[in-house]
């Protein structure tokens, strides 16, 4: 298991950032390009709400 605690040393004050539970933020340097770019076409998003 791999788990990563991300801290924050500021003004002598220790801030927690974060928890990430993957390695490499999460990507997969073996995926291809054209399989990154099927699991895209997979993500439907709504339409925005605002007109520019």
């Amino acid at each position: 298991m791999f788990v990563e605690l991300t801290f924050y040393y500021i003004d002598n004050k220790i801030y927690f950032g974060e928890i990430t539970y993957f390695n490499a933020s999460g990507y997969d340097k073996d995926i291809t390009e054209e399989t990154d770019r099927y699991f895209g076409t997979l993500i439907k998003l709504p339409k925005p709400s605002y007109k520019p």
